[in-house]
């Protein structure tokens, strides 16, 4: 029988393949996993269910959200998740905008962001990204996977940022797989799905505490280093 240590390691092994998984009954096998595990190990888990609830209740709690709003009996409940349609990306965009609100510097780890989803003009695209990004930005650092590129996207992307007087900086890179904004290195946000898909996937947008935001600028600084780069997409 495994200990506490070794099933709270399964766990993070478990988290780590849902998320990679390319749809819903790939998720769900591995999901299934523990469902036939006996009761201890289900109660280690809804310990650690109960602690991840009591850090997203501190997030909700703090001064100067903005992704709380009343539920329909008026509870208080964290608007964190994107629905799908055009009014839901629409209604995402905007969360994302008044997130990254008044920041010069911003950082984007997606990789598919230079690639638009299926049957969006690209010009479209880029006019939707542009219109997140604050008004007073300065420098745009994108990490993407490398060969992920439209070439219309990226031609429309580069002569938007220079219009702005926005320096563009591009990383191309395997090694990130979760979807991250930075803005001024000091406010981060994690999104479940990439840019593209917005709207057309349920997905998470939730803050990162600053420990987490931390490391994973530790660890940004390495890739930063060995990445291949570009000035402009």
């Amino acid at each position: 029988m495994p200990t506490k240590q070794e099933f709270l390691a399964y766990l993070d092994f478990l988290r780590q393949r849902v998320e990679a998984a390319e749809d819903s009954r790939d998720a769900q096998f591995w999901i299934r996993r523990w469902i036939d595990w006996p009761p201890w190990l289900h109660d280690a888990l809804d310990e650690r269910l109960q602690h991840i609830e009591g850090k997203l209740a501190e997030i909700i709690k703090r001064p100067g959200s903005t992704c709380q709003f009343k539920g329909e009996e008026g509870e208080a409940v964290a608007r964190l998740i994107v629905g799908m349609g055009p009014q839901a990306r629409g209604e995402a965009n905007q969360y994302l905008s008044n997130a990254i609100a008044g920041a010069r510097e911003l950082t984007i780890c997606d990789p598919y962001l230079l690639q638009p989803y299926t049957a969006t003009p690209p010009c479209d695209y880029v006019a939707s990204l542009m219109g997140v990004l604050p008004t007073v930005l300065r420098s745009l650092e994108v990490f993407v996977k490398p060969r992920v590129r439209n070439r219309e996207v990226a031609e429309s992307l580069n002569q938007a940022c220079k219009q702005r007087r926005i320096r563009i900086a591009v990383h191309r890179t395997a090694d990130i797989h979760d979807r991250v904004w930075i803005a001024d290195h000091e406010r981060a946000y994690t999104v479940g799905t990439s840019f593209n898909g917005l709207g057309n996937r349920c997905a998470f947008i939730l803050p990162l505490p600053d420990e987490d935001r931390r490391a994973f600028g530790k660890e940004l600084a390495s890739i930063r280093s060995s990445a291949s780069r570009s000035r402009g997409a």
